[in-house]
C-alpha cells in the first residue's frame, strides 16, 4: 500500500505468534517485536500442526538451554537488529522461563530488548488484570520516542 510508512511496521506475536513474529523478522522489514511469552519449536517439527507437538516432549524441549545456531526462531531474533519487548508470564506452564531466557539471551544488542514479568500470570493472560498489563505495557512501550 503507497500510504504505509514501511519503516514504522512493528509486530506484536504471542506464542505460536510470538514463535510465527521472529521468523517474519526474516523476511520482512520489522521496526520493532513484542513477543509475549514466544513459545520454540524444534526446527525439524516445523510443518508439523502443533496439535501433533504438545505434550511432554515439547516441554523438555522448551526447557533447555538452546543456543541461536540450534533453533530457527532463535537464529531470527540473533540476526534482528531492531528494538524487542519480551514479555514473560510469571506462572506460565506452557512456555517456561528457560524458553524466555533463550530468546533475551540470543539478542546481541542487549540495549535493544526490553524484559518484563507480568506478575502471576498465566500463559493465557487468564485474568483480566493480567491482559490490562500486557496491553498497558505494551502501548506503554510503543509510545515511547524511539519507537
Amino acid at each position: 500500500q503507497p500510504s504505509v510508512d514501511r519503516d514504522r511496521i512493528h509486530v506484536v506475536g504471542a506464542s505460536y505468534g510470538g514463535y510465527m513474529a521472529s521468523l517474519l523478522s526474516t523476511k520482512r522489514p520489522i521496526a520493532s517485536l513484542v513477543l509475549r511469552a514466544p513459545a520454540l519449536y524444534p526446527d525439524e517439527k516445523f510443518r508439523t500442526p502443533t496439535l501433533h507437538i504438545v505434550g511432554s516432549d515439547i516441554q523438555i524441549y522448551r526447557q533447555q538451554h538452546l543456543t541461536y545456531q540450534k533453533n530457527k526462531a532463535l537464529s531470527a531474533i540473533h540476526a534482528y537488529g531492531g528494538k524487542i519487548l519480551l514479555i514473560e508470564c510469571e506462572n506460565d506452564d506452557d512456555v517456561p522461563k528457560p524458553t524466555t531466557n533463550n530468546f533475551a539471551r540470543v539478542i546481541r544488542d542487549q540495549k535493544q530488548l526490553t524484559r518484563i514479568v507480568i506478575p502471576g500470570a498465566d500463559h493465557t493472560l487468564s485474568q483480566p488484570q493480567w491482559k490490562q498489563f500486557f496491553i498497558d505495557t505494551s502501548a506503554s512501550w510503543f509510545s515511547k520516542k524511539d519507537h
